[in-house]
């Protein structure tokens, strides 16, 4: 009797610390564990590999907010679009994405685009043919049949020999201009032009230079446009000459029968002190 009572004594002492502590903790339910946290993994890659730095990567809770980016590595691609999980999502580079359940996997696509430069433009060129409708009355400044800038405007001038007077350029039958020299605009296509002279023996030649120089000796110094005055349009006109390397006494202000710089500075200073 003494040996059992000893051994339900003892059963209550193992029993009211399990009994307390169950107490203490009333709220413990072994059929309902709280809910997991559950995370979504976002997977950011570009497409070809490597050809975008991208941003964006992880594991996110649902209703998240996070930016997904990318960026150029080569110029020699073009960003199209983003994909979600193949399908096309976003034509932005940058966006912001709420997270929804699921893994997801956004891709930056690239297209090959290398950067060209563009084709130089070739400035299309014509045969300007020259001669005159007498044998032997005059030379050119230039070769016959040598080619020009469409669109140019060419300088040309008849050099008249001894005994012929200019008369003026014409193209077929149509005369473009009784002055010489004169500036020729140079169409789209290959052209003919013919300095006309009449012979007159009693009219003195001049080799180096033209008949209109021979009518006017005191010819206008500076006007190299030739429209009897000097103006800074002279200026550019002389710029022209002097970078064709080509000669006009009118230009000419020191005298030593060459275009330089220094006429063009004279010519400068000259309209300059007006």
């Amino acid at each position: 009797m003494r040996r059992t009572s000893i051994q339900y004594l003892l059963a209550l002492l193992f029993l009211f610390p399990l009994g307390e502590t169950a107490m203490a903790q009333g709220n413990f339910n072994p059929d309902n564990p709280p809910e997991p946290r559950v995370l979504n993994r976002i997977q950011v890659v570009s497409s070809p590999e490597d050809v975008g730095y991208v941003s964006g990567a992880g594991q996110y809770e649902t209703g998240t907010v996070i930016s997904i980016r990318t960026s150029l590595k080569s110029t020699d691609y073009t960003f199209l679009h983003w994909l979600k999980d193949g399908v096309v999502y976003s034509q932005s580079m940058n966006f912001n994405y709420t997270v929804e359940d699921g893994n997801k996997v956004f891709t930056a696509v690239y297209e090959f685009n290398p950067a060209n430069p563009a084709e130089p433009t070739l400035q299309a060129k014509r045969h300007i043919y020259l001669n005159s409708n007498l044998e032997d009355a005059c030379s050119f400044n230039r070769a016959s049949g040598e080619k020009a800038d469409v669109g140019a405007s060419v300088y040309l001038r008849a050099y008249a020999n001894q005994g012929f007077v200019f008369q003026g350029w014409y193209q077929g039958d149509v005369k473009l201009s009784g002055s010489n020299p004169f500036y020729y605009t140079l169409p789209d296509n290959d052209v003919t032009l013919t300095a006309h002279f009449e012979f007159d023996p009693d009219s003195p030649g001049d080799p180096q230079g033209s008949q209109s120089d021979v009518d006017n000796p005191d010819f206008l110094l500076g006007d190299v446009n030739h429209d009897g005055k000097v103006s800074i349009g002279d200026v550019a006109v002389l710029v022209q000459i002097l970078k064709r390397g080509e000669f006009d006494e009118a230009g000419d202000m020191d005298g030593n029968n060459v275009i330089t710089t220094a006429d063009v500075n004279a010519l400068t200073d000259l309209i300059l002190e007006r």
